[in-house]
């Protein structure tokens, strides 16, 4: 085995002593070892993107745009997006017609076009509906749509696909109830999603539209399996489903277990796995602003994508999301003369360089493989790149520094080591970039990390 030492690294400009680390300047004494084991015959998902939410809209009151948004649509690299369709203004109070001309259902509509634009495919989910069609409109949660409204609600949602269609060029592949498990906002147990599912699917065929039905889209991923075991019980829903979706808000706390039988689930139903509200705590909007600038939320949700891509086996990671809410940059006032704002400023935060590090390392058309971890508080997402078949690494370390020991890859090889880490100010985020690290005549490599970083090493 080989191991880097005395490295000499730039650091913001600073000339450090990284002693083989990837991470933070000083050296510092390992105090551990984890062994990572690759198995490049051991396949599992093909990656299809990492993207965002764009849903700030979903229930018609706010503005589908904002300009959080349309910097992260041009600096980061999206490749899928979810918006919101809102069901709430769309459908008239009388229930006998359709508001195609509100103001946020054009606005989503805009919206979807830049998308359409630039290329970014989509799904689009049902937060809510309007008072007259839940049987308890004095809740917020928990809404549960009356028994002679669910034709109305198909309607309208196959109404608004082929709106989408007919009059702005729009193609909508998927569509879904969002959290309907739990009931945030919508309340759907799987014998009524059964109803939604078949007969919106085959009212969608009727006008000739392919739209399918997400398979799940639930809250968290521990409810996932149960969920649509319960739905796919009724075998008339498999010609209306697309994939199996969830969302990640428990990924810090399920069991490894729970998130694995998402993965043997849709194994046993033939379906790709998307995870599409990627996160680690739904509450989090409720703390101080101040936390969405640290490294802290940024090392967190590299834990959770983690989780999500080896146990679940994640196709499609969309962030929650990619506007002003769950910010992962912040804004300024701008730079003004007298009263006139002449440029944006803009403050990316760790989070926004954590996610992009996940979209740049696994491109679509990665093969994921398996990477069996012997050790604590290391995680490993190892795949291999669509054309060459080189090995992508990517190691979240949640703990104190370790040398990783990784197997695997070519003998008497070479990869190329970059990471990230926290600095001493919480808020402060240090990018490296290493020379290369060679491996032995057995393709094993040590790399030493320091404490709460994430690294990655490409195999040349």
């Amino acid at each position: 085995m080989t191991r880097q030492e005395g490295l000499i690294v730039m650091n913001d400009g600073e000339i450090v002593s990284a002693d083989g680390s990837i991470g933070q300047g000083a050296a510092q004494e390992t105090t551990r070892t984890v062994r990572v084991f690759i198995d490049r015959k051991a396949t599992r998902q093909v990656i299809t993107a990492f993207g965002g939410n764009f849903a700030i809209s979903r229930f018609g009151d706010r503005d589908a745009q904002d300009s959080v948004g349309g910097h992260v649509l041009k600096n980061m690299p999206i490749g899928h997006a979810r918006v919101g369709i809102p069901l709430k203004t769309f459908i008239k109070p009388s229930g006998d017609n359709y508001d195609a001309g509100h103001t946020s259902v054009k606005d989503v509509f805009r919206l979807m076009e830049t998308l359409r634009d630039l290329k970014i495919p989509l799904v689009a989910s049902v937060w809510d509906v309007p008072d007259f069609c839940v049987t308890n409109p004095e809740e917020t949660n928990g809404r549960r749509i009356a028994p002679d409204k669910r034709d109305k609600v198909i309607a309208a949602i196959t109404e608004w696909v082929r709106l989408a269609r007919e009059r702005h060029g729009l193609t909508v592949p998927y569509v879904s109830f969002s959290q309907a498990d739990t009931g945030y906002s919508l309340l759907v147990p799987p014998e009524e999603a059964r109803y939604f599912i078949t007969r919106g699917g085959a009212a969608l065929q009727r006008i000739g539209f392919p739209t399918k039905w997400l398979l799940g889209d639930t809250s968290n991923g521990e409810s996932l399996a149960p969920y649509i075991t319960t739905i796919m019980a009724d075998k008339s829903v498999v010609p209306y489903l697309g994939p199996v979706s969830f969302h990640g808000w428990d990924s810090l706390t399920a069991p490894d277990d729970a998130y694995r039988a998402i993965a043997k689930a849709a194994r046993l139903y033939r379906k790709p796995v998307w995870c599409l509200e990627a996160g680690y705590d739904a509450q989090l909007s409720k703390s101080d602003l101040s936390v969405w600038n640290t490294w802290d939320n940024a090392l967190k949700l590299a834990q959770s994508y983690a989780r999500c891509l080896t146990l679940a086996e994640a196709s499609v990671m969309d962030y929650w999301q990619y506007q002003n809410d769950f910010p992962i940059l912040g804004e300024s006032d701008g730079v003004r003369n007298d009263t006139e704002v002449l440029s944006p400023s803009f403050v990316l935060y760790p989070a926004f360089h954590l996610i992009k590090m996940f979209a740049e390392t696994f491109p679509a058309e990665t093969q994921i493989v398996s990477a069996k971890v012997v050790g604590d508080s290391i995680y490993a997402v190892v795949g291999t790149e669509p054309v060459a078949a080189k090995l992508r690494i990517l190691l979240v370390n949640v703990g104190e520094s370790a040398d990783v020991i990784v197997s695997g890859g070519q003998p008497n090889g070479k990869y190329s080591a970059d990471g990230m880490h926290e600095t001493q100010a919480d808020r402060e985020l240090s990018k490296v970039s290493l020379p290369l690290l060679g491996t032995d005549e057995k393709g094993t490599a040590v790399v030493s990390v320091l404490p709460r970083s994430v690294s990655v090493l490409r195999e040349q």
